[in-house]
């Protein structure tokens, strides 16, 4: 989600973090956390207010907030689900190398580690997802045990549910109690909608 913030006419918030180091980078990125980019919410569902981070993981390069700014929308890891863990410990190289990505099973444009470009998408770019609304548990968490895992965190997270989804699972209408954090979907009554490789954009039954 960071990555397509320039192209969102959010390039301030992008670069929020970027060229500080120690307790000042910390600081910067932490704000980042809780600006909210009002295109990445959808009308239909909350406003653009901000949300409780119910996360439980440390996180590696700020601390962890009280409230975060949560999207609606994710990108699409194709039809394998792969679960990475933690992650590398910094962007360094050595930790980056490190890190078991999981290129051979990944199926999507957006999972761990990903390089995709347009030429590697075989199945033709208006057949793809890159990116569609994701489903939300309407009934809100009161605390992290009770939370969505598919949207406990913030729209600008790594790799986690609440900005990656997969096609495993059909999509599905936003519902009061029933938790699908892996699931694309929408609140609305019959459609949901997904922006595919070739920059269209459709409604999905």
């Amino acid at each position: 989600m960071i990555s397509v913030l320039p192209y969102l006419e959010a390039g301030n918030v992008h670069g929020m973090g970027g060229g500080g180091a120690g307790p000042l980078r910390a600081g910067a990125l932490g704000r980042m956390l809780q600006t909210p980019v009002p295109v990445l919410v959808c009308p239909s569902r909350r406003g653009v207010e901000l949300q409780p981070f119910l996360g439980q993981f440390s996180l590696h390069n700020t601390t962890k907030p009280t409230l975060a700014f949560k999207s609606h929308y994710a990108g699409c890891g194709g039809d394998v689900q792969l679960r990475n863990g933690e992650g590398p410990q910094d962007d360094s190289s050595a930790a980056l190398s490190a890190s078991p990505w999981p290129h051979s099973k990944a199926s999507g444009v957006f999972f761990a580690g990903s390089r995709i470009r347009t030429a590697d998408i075989t199945d033709g770019l208006s057949n793809t997802y890159l990116v569609g609304e994701k489903y939300v548990r309407m009934r809100q968490a009161k605390g992290p045990e009770d939370r969505d895992f598919g949207d406990d965190q913030a729209a600008y997270i790594g790799d986690d549910r609440d900005i990656r989804r997969w096609t495993a699972e059909p999509p599905l209408r936003d519902q009061r109690d029933l938790d699908a954090p892996d699931a694309f979907g929408s609140r609305h009554p019959s459609t949901w909608n997904v922006l595919f490789a070739d920059g269209s954009v459709r409604g999905m039954s």
